[in-house]
């Protein structure tokens, strides 16, 4: 009957586990970014890593060549964020911020926003700002769908 149980136990546990993330190398770059199981790679113009998963989540990876200099230096670094946030808003109707964080992350810029479209489409973004290239992850999360998984994989979009 021990054995059993231990049989059991075991099972449970091991369903209970949460699945490996994959960890996914970005192209030319020294960023990584992790997702768990149950994500479809999808391929788009533009887009350096695309995903969709079962929930409904659509993620995409994208790269632009721009020199970030004033990103590197601490009092230009806020207006910087401005600049990019004031572009966000601009390419996403009625985009209203609900959080915005600047920090470094391994010595490198990176700017934090989250956002509602009219929609109630919440939008997780992540720019990884290098000196010469920025890494933008943006990730789309349905009206009813749990933002908190967003939110890891953007923490999880690392240089």
């Amino acid at each position: 009957m021990a054995r059993l149980h231990a049989l059991v136990v075991a099972t449970v546990v091991a369903a209970a586990a949460p699945a490996a993330a994959e960890l996914i190398a970005i192209p030319s770059s020294t960023a990584t970014l992790e997702l768990g199981t149950g994500w479809t790679p999808v391929t788009a113009a533009g887009i350096v890593v695309g995903s969709r998963s079962e929930r409904g989540l659509v993620l995409a990876v994208t790269r632009a060549q721009v020199p970030n200099l004033d990103a590197w230096r601490a009092r230009k670094r806020e207006a910087y964020a401005d600049d990019i946030e004031r572009g966000i808003s601009a390419a996403i109707t009625g985009y209203r911020r609900t959080s915005r964080t600047l920090t470094e992350v391994r010595g490198v810029p990176v700017l934090d926003l989250e956002g509602r479209r009219p929609d109630g489409t919440t939008v997780v973004l992540r720019f990884v700002l290098y000196r010469t290239y920025a890494l933008a992850l943006a990730l789309e999360i349905p009206r009813s769908g749990d933002i908190a998984p967003a939110r890891a994989i953007a923490a999880s979009f690392t240089p």
